[in-house]
């Protein structure tokens, strides 16, 4: 039976995403041979938190920057012509190159030596010990060869005879390191079979099994790791990240382990990625490197099993929360309706994915409570906000005459508020809260900013190894249509269910003294 489902379910994402990709068919622009000097004024894509807008500064008058948090965003902006080039280093320009990703498309080389890459860790005792360690192990690999062995592997596709072993293979007697990585920047990091792989994940696996190390990863966006290593939540930052003199007084840097020249890449007219999926063997093609090629639906069924986790658990606690503290602020207690009221405005002040960064990197910044976890706490509170609101509202909407006619018959306070005015303030809010509950299932669509792989995380994570975007892209809305659906028809049942027009005479009056 399950089976079955799943068949049907990557039937109809499949069937779904044809019909979209041949609706849009492709365009582009013409271009030819240029130069810097050709894209003066021109929009320049490039990678949020990188410095690539310095090089793009740097080498173009007047550009317009567009960011991105992918590669593969970035090549699909330029080759659907939202922008006119991207700009990446020679070292990702090779790989995806190699790989047959940037075909039809040409590059204009920058500066030598711009990019200067390598690890990096917090400025506190702990991050200097780690960097000093670590600046003698590259230090060793670079003499001996085996750095330059790791590099020829990634970028030439050279064989080498180094046992890098997998994070669950290294033995973590001298202790376990976390590890803040973006998976969306091949060939430095990125995800194959489950795993992050890449340049710099080798660097830092052999570190570990040589030192006795264990090493947790958590993937999310360049920017985060960036926060999150300086914040003293990580211990090491491995996503390829560039050494600038702003960095430098938040974060110590590692010894170089790269230098590369940055890249401006634009397509010609035959480089549009809408081409490749506009026949049969296209969609063939895309489908397959999405979903079935190295088990990759297996990716976005653990993004659905994390979506649904962190929706399913808020909407529970918070519903639990906002009711519990509307019953302490419904009878008017002065200290609870100010701290109440305070909280709400705060928490409905923030946007949400201000919200829970500051709970991650600062709350729970020096603890080992993990991503997931922290997105639960973050969203409960939010919709715990929302149904006091709702419930307060709701109440109001009940004549006083309600509560006079049920004392006059002989019903308590408490149950009056139960049996007679709940039950109808439900009615008035309940489609108020099936709106919110939806709402709060795709707004966990954030949480790949403090490294937790959902569904929208996955998507950019399948984007940047197969720069397909159509696939991935259009899967996640169908299944965040299907949730959204099954959601709302679930609370749906729940309030016919509490109608109060449907409740027999006899529930209304147990427990009455007649």
């Amino acid at each position: 039976m399950k089976n079955k489902i799943l068949h049907f379910f990557i039937l109809l994402i499949f069937l779904t995403t044809t019909c979209v990709t041949v609706a849009f068919g492709a365009y582009g622009d013409s271009t030819g041979s240029k130069t810097f000097e050709d894209f003066d004024g021109k929009t320049i894509a490039v990678s949020t938190g990188s410095t690539f807008d310095t090089a793009a500064y740097e080498s173009i008058k007047s550009p317009e920057i567009m960011y991105f948090n992918t590669i593969a965003d970035q090549l699909e902006a330029i080759t659907t012509g939202k922008a006119d080039a991207m700009i990446i280093d020679e070292i990702m320009y090779y790989f995806m190159k190699k790989n047959g990703e940037l075909e039809n498309c040409e590059m204009i080389m920058g500066s030598p030596g711009f990019m200067k890459y390598a690890f990096f860790f917090s400025k506190d005792e702990g991050g200097a010990a780690i960097k000093a360690e670590i600046d003698d192990f590259i230090q060793e690999i670079r003499t001996d060869g085996r750095l330059d062995k790791i590099l020829k592997h990634w970028i030439n596709g050279e064989e080498y005879d180094l046992d890098i072993p997998y994070p669950d293979e290294l033995t973590g007697e001298n202790g376990t390191y976390t590890v803040a990585t973006s998976s969306a920047y091949p060939p430095f990091n990125y995800m194959e079979d489950g795993e992050i792989v890449g340049y710099e994940a080798d660097i830092i696996r052999l570190y570990a099994k040589e030192k006795g190390y264990k090493l947790e990863y958590y993937d999310m966006t360049y920017d985060a790791t960036l926060v999150g290593v300086a914040s003293g939540k990580y211990d090491i930052g491995a996503s390829s990240s560039v050494i600038t003199e702003e960095r430098l007084k938040s974060m110590n840097y590692s010894d170089v382990v790269y230098a590369a020249s940055y890249c401006l890449v634009y397509a010609d007219d035959s480089a549009l990625a809408t081409a490749n999926m506009s026949d049969a063997n296209g969609l063939k093609k895309g489908f397959y490197r999405t979903f079935i090629e190295d088990s990759r639906w297996k990716l976005f069924a653990d993004g659905v099993g994390s979506t649904v986790l962190i929706t399913v658990l808020s909407l529970i606690f918070g519903t639990i929360i906002g009711f519990l503290v509307y019953l302490a602020c419904r009878r008017g207690n002065k200290i609870a309706n100010i701290i109440t009221k305070s909280a709400i405005w705060l928490i409905q002040g923030l946007p949400m994915v201000v919200l829970i960064m500051i709970l991650f990197y600062i709350v729970f910044g020096n603890t080992d409570f993990a991503g997931i976890w922290v997105a639960v706490v973050g969203f409960t509170i939010t919709f715990a906000a929302s149904v006091f609101q709702m419930i307060e509202g709701g109440v109001k909407t009940v004549d006083t005459g309600q509560s006079e006619a049920a004392y006059t018959v002989g019903y308590s306070e408490l149950q009056t508020f139960f049996k007679i005015i709940l039950p109808q303030a439900a009615q008035h809010f309940i489609v108020s809260f099936r709106t919110e509950a939806v709402f709060h299932l795709k707004a966990t669509a954030i949480v790949g900013y403090i490294a937790v792989r959902d569904i929208t995380k996955v998507s950019d994570v399948v984007r940047s190894i197969t720069y397909e975007p159509f696939f991935s892209l259009i899967a996640t809305a169908v299944i965040y249509i299907i949730l959204g659906a099954l959601l709302s028809a679930s609370i749906k049942g729940i309030q016919v269910k509490i109608d109060p027009l449907k409740r027999k005479r006899e529930a209304y009056l147990k427990g009455v003294k007649r």
